[in-house]
């Protein structure tokens, strides 16, 4: 007896039915239904059931590494004589006004303790800095960017007040709690990351001068010298002693401070092609990868001529035409590409049967054309590969990155 077995699955259900082919009957059917792999299901909202236990691991993940990078600057202070072993004067320093530390650090000597507590102070507060790109059209931190943007140009403004740290003790000397002003707080302000890295070196160079010994360049930057962060994540973290003695040799005391995690996505994670199975899966964004998904779609394109009803493919010239189209658009709707191939209204394509409204084109080379102006599909195939593996390269910062397009490739710095 030979015997079909046919499927219907669905994201909840799975339909079978068993048909008997030699004597045309069917044997049996059912349905077997299991709950959805998401919450909010065939909605607007959807949403994975593990974002929340992922988004509460990830909060503890960020206080463990801020708490260990706190343990490991004092550590190092320690180390560097900045820092008092004893508990009881540890206490006593804490309980001193950072703000008038960091202001009289400008001007007056501050005993090596006094230091080591301002240092821990700008670690407390050591201010956004963003390693997203995207952020840039995030409205929230577009408010929190002007907010920075008006405390910067208040201390620019501002002849007496030279950092940011200055700026907020003359705010706590003309603090009124009884008959509070808008603007007077110390706290709940949002700074950048760069005011309190220069705060930090006009300290450190205005201590240097009085202790020539204790504060050298090598404490301030490590063997590494002055460089720009995040660096690479560490693996493994060693015994606290051990990573913060070779960090604080490495980095200094300022890469301590306002060293940062890099944002990436592991290698090893990352599947192999279908196609080439030697290969990892480039990105979505790639130009290779959207020219794989376009010549794919097109040459699934069929239209049907109401004359004589049958499917035809498109002719070789009507297909690079097409294609030509398509490479610099972000889309296409069906009656444009009825239009551009001289087709009548009458004529219907098999990809919009499911009322999809739209063929999508190369996204990644319109963006580009759109910042950058139409000369960009004029530009060597090979070129406009290594600009977008440039942009999507995830190892190294946004600076960066606009340095090496503008020094190789001649673009201005907007």
């Amino acid at each position: 007896m030979t015997t079909t077995l046919g499927l219907d699955l669905g994201p909840n259900s799975i339909g079978w039915a068993l048909i008997d082919d030699d004597a045309h009957k069917i044997i049996g059917t059912g349905v077997r239904i299991f709950p959805e792999g998401v919450d909010k299901f065939d909605t607007a909202k959807e949403e994975s059931r593990s974002e929340k236990r992922r988004i509460v691991r990830g909060a503890r993940r960020q206080t463990q590494r801020r708490a260990l990078r706190k343990r490991a600057l004092r550590l190092a202070l320690i180390k560097a004589e900045l820092w008092p072993t004893d508990a009881v004067q540890q206490q006593a320093l804490e309980e001193r006004d950072p703000y008038e530390l960091r202001s009289r650090a400008l001007d007056e000597k501050l005993s090596p303790h006094e230091i080591g507590r301002v240092f821990l102070h700008l670690n407390q507060r050591r201010g956004f800095k963003s390693n997203r790109k995207k952020d840039r059209q995030d409205s929230e931190v577009k408010g929190m960017l002007g907010e920075i943007n008006d405390l910067a140009a208040a201390i620019e403004k501002d002849p007496k007040t030279r950092t940011l740290g200055e700026y907020l003790y003359q705010k706590y000397q003309n603090l009124n709690h009884a008959q509070r002003v808008e603007d007077d707080h110390l706290r709940s302000r949002h700074t950048q990351r760069d005011m309190l890295e220069n705060e930090f070196e006009k300290i450190f160079e205005a201590q240097a001068t009085h202790h020539p010994n204790l504060l050298t360049d090598s404490l301030q930057y490590g063997k590494l010298g002055k460089q720009k962060y995040p660096q690479p994540p560490i693996a493994k973290q060693d015994a606290e002693q051990k990573r913060s003695n070779s960090d604080l040799n490495d980095y200094g005391i300022h890469g301590l401070i306002f060293r940062q995690r890099t944002m990436y996505w592991p290698k090893s994670v990352i599947g192999l092609c279908e196609l080439e199975p030697k290969q990892k899966r480039c990105p979505k964004a790639d130009r290779h990868a959207q020219r794989c998904r376009l010549v794919q779609e097109v040459n699934n394109l069929r239209y049907i001529d109401p004359d004589d009803r049958d499917e035809k493919k498109l002719t070789d010239e009507q297909r690079a035409l097409l294609l030509g189209q398509l490479s610099q658009k972000e889309k296409m709707t069906f009656d444009q590409i009825r239009k551009a191939l001289g087709f009548t209204e009458a004529v219907k394509f098999n990809l919009e049967k499911g009322k999809r409204p739209t063929l999508k084109g190369i996204t990644t080379d319109w963006l580009a054309a759109k910042a950058v102006g139409k000369q960009w599909h004029q530009q060597p195939e090979d070129e406009k590969d290594a600009i977008i593996h440039l942009i999507l390269e995830t190892q190294h910062d946004e600076d960066t990155t606009e340095a090496k397009l503008i020094s190789t490739y001649g673009y201005s710095q907007e």
